[in-house]
């Protein structure tokens, strides 16, 4: 295969793409002897369509991973696009220039055939006889819309999760992969619940939080308009919840909104503040040795923003709870079994690992809350705007800790539990 017909779609952070030393071993520099045709730089699964725009249907593609990006971390994110895109594992190289990098990933994957030095990774390319198209590569003729200007598909069922580990894997093992369809933003799987005729459009994020989930929800809602936006998954759960519990939001709020302000100026001007009852005089604070300790004192007044779930939705579900998880839990023994709760949800904005937080910030703002994740309300929130309203959203993640001591012991169970009550909730005819 001549490599200058080749167009590269190059797996790399932007810091370690712009190196000379990077530039060089692809030959960026010297256009008159490059040896492909084009390089396209993308590091998340999200970016292959953009990487793909100035590339026609028919022209050669090969996918090259650079692996040594702080450990190797190249290759663990990249197995991400391999699940994605599927059509890649038969048309890609691993590379790197570090001979300890090869070493390391060899002893770590077993995997050797595939990884080259970059001259030698041009010189394999060369033998090889079949190269995939743009087309062939994303299974543009059968499986999956290139064209992103409209998808015209309807679903009644959108699915959304925060990762693709543990909580999308638990979820795809109850559907059949009918189709991919792949937008300028995210490619959604088209899935089909066995033993069913529901079909579903399902997408997972790259990364955790409100901003990224709200994004998905969007568009999933604008491309497909669902009847229903449904997000399972993991979360921390209150003191009192069993692991591997479904608690599915009554509503979801935000307790970490609100105004921060330093206290300085009402100090001076002769505001008294008071410890546990009695005076407090911030100027007299000091340390054990005696050393007298600036301190600043700011003021936290919070927002309580919620989105309570539809009124229609809550009559449908009540009366199914029960059936539901005695289903989930017939395979677990009797101190094993979890429970299906319909109560309010916490939306964070970060990862809580600290003891007693749940206590202290969460419960006061409702005391009936029994979990907080971090893409709740990013998700009811787009599906409250995005469409009037029309769309419903159903959130509903399974404790995996306590906020507290945080490890992944029950992550695994809690990603089966979640999953397993979108089973039954479609397999029941419930929405």
């Amino acid at each position: 295969m001549n490599t200058k017909e080749v167009n590269i779609l190059f797996w790399d952070d932007e810091t370690n793409f712009n190196l000379e030393r990077t530039q060089s071993n692809l030959g960026i520099f010297d256009k008159k002897s490059s040896v492909y045709k084009s390089i396209n730089r993308f590091w998340e699964s999200a970016d292959v369509n953009t990487a793909l725009k100035n590339i026609a249907d028919g022209e050669s593609i090969f996918v090259l991973c650079h692996i040594h990006i702080n450990g190797l971390k190249g290759y663990e994110k990249f197995k991400l696009v391999l699940k994605q895109y599927p059509n890649i594992r038969n048309n890609f190289f691993y590379v790197s220039s570090n001979r300890e990098a090869h070493k390391q990933f060899y002893e770590e994957t077993g995997e050797n055939e595939r990884i080259f030095t970059y001259s030698s990774a041009t010189e394999e390319i060369e033998k090889k006889q079949k190269i995939l198209t743009k087309q062939e590569l994303l299974n543009n003729d059968s499986q999956i819309d290139l064209d992103n200007t409209s998808t015209n598909q309807h679903f009644d069922y959108a699915i959304i999760t925060a990762l693709y580990e543990n909580e999308f894997e638990a979820v795809e093992k109850l559907f059949d992969l009918e189709k991919e369809i792949n937008t300028d933003t995210y490619p959604y799987r088209v899935l089909k619940l066995k033993e069913s005729d529901k079909r579903v459009v399902a997408c997972f994020s790259t990364k955790t939080g409100m901003v990224e989930a709200s994004i998905i929800a969007t568009e999933m809602i604008h491309k497909f308009t669902p009847k229903y936006i449904l997000m399972p998954g993991v979360c921390g759960g209150s003191e009192k919840t069993k692991f591997g519990s479904v608690i599915i939001a009554e509503k979801v709020f935000l307790f970490q909104k609100g105004k921060l302000s330093d206290l300085k100026e009402e100090i001076e001007s002769g505001k008294q503040l008071y410890y546990e009852g009695k005076d407090f005089d911030k100027t007299k604070v000091q340390d054990s040795q005696g050393n007298n300790i600036d301190v600043i004192i700011e003021k936290f007044e919070g927002e309580l923003e919620n989105i309570d779930i539809d009124t229609n939705l809550v009559s449908k579900l009540k009366p199914k709870l029960k059936e539901i998880e005695t289903k989930i839990n017939e395979p677990y023994a009797e101190n094993e079994k979890i429970e299906v709760q319909l109560k309010p949800m916490a939306c964070s904005i970060m990862v809580i690992n600290k003891e007693d937080y749940f206590n202290k910030n969460i419960l006061p703002k409702d005391r009936d809350t029994k979990a907080v994740e971090m893409e709740s309300y990013g998700v009811a929130r787009a599906a409250k705007i995005a469409n009037g309203g029309k769309t419903k959203w159903l959130i509903f993640k399974s404790v995996m800790d306590k906020t507290q001591l945080k490890n992944d012991d029950y992550k695994a169970k809690a990603a089966y539990t979640s999953a397993q009550f979108l089973k039954h909730l479609l397999e029941m005819d419930i929405i």
